[in-house]
């Protein structure tokens, strides 16, 4: 095994949830303890913040994860069933929510997780449904897999998705299950404890157990 050494701690929260690592180099957080989502830059000078507790389009309640593609900052807000879409600067641009949808194939409560593809495409970690439901960049439902009754994998207790080079990897107890960007089951790899969080960056992917990285 490889040591870690501690290089430098940046910030102050009062209970974090996720992070993320955006293209310009800046620090994504999401904090469950003042509702909010910060922007920092490497030194952990804090730019921006948004949200707060509430259940209106800006408000969150329970944002349990954060991810920053070339356009949005994403971050799933479990308790309001929503993701919402911020700008670099964290300006609210928009709210997915299809709990009240018609179309039962679309609808997500309680997501768990969000990502983006390289294809542009929105994935939700559907935490009511236990599955993944994903949409075009413009909102329009495309799929879901990993559901009862949807294909060769049916998810157990999944957790963190996150999008690959060409491919979606979710985290699903102690599996890390790969599927290509249409839903279509690849493979599996099982660890010997379960999984808590998913990273990819800069083509390498790293999950953590509750006493070990692999990378």
């Amino acid at each position: 095994a490889q040591p870690w050494r501690l290089v430098k701690e940046i910030g102050y929260f009062q209970r974090t949830s996720s992070f993320c690592l955006s293209p310009e180099g800046y620090f994504y957080v999401t904090d469950q303890g003042t509702n909010q989502v910060h922007k920092l830059n490497m030194d952990g000078a804090v730019f921006n913040s948004s949200g707060g507790y509430g259940w209106d389009a800006s408000g969150l309640s329970r944002p349990v994860d954060v991810t920053a593609e070339a356009v949005y900052v994403l971050v799933a807000d479990e308790d309001n069933s929503k993701v919402n879409k911020y700008d670099k600067n964290l300006n609210l641009a928009g709210t997915v929510y299809k709990r009240d949808s018609q179309k039962p194939e679309e609808v997500f409560g309680y997501p768990l997780s969000v990502t983006v593809s390289t294809l542009g495409d929105l994935y939700i970690l559907d935490g009511e449904n236990n599955r993944v439901v994903y949409f075009s960049f413009f909102g329009d439902y495309k799929g879901n897999f990993g559901g009862f009754g949807t294909g060769f994998y049916e998810f157990h207790r999944p957790q963190k998705i996150s999008a690959l080079k060409n491919a979606i990897g979710v985290v699903d107890d102690n599996k890390l299950v790969l599927f290509d960007l249409f839903g279509t089951y690849l493979r599996k790899i099982e660890f010997q404890e379960r999984l808590r969080s998913l990273k990819y960056n800069d083509g390498k992917i790293t999950v953590v157990t509750k006493r070990e990285i692999y990378v």
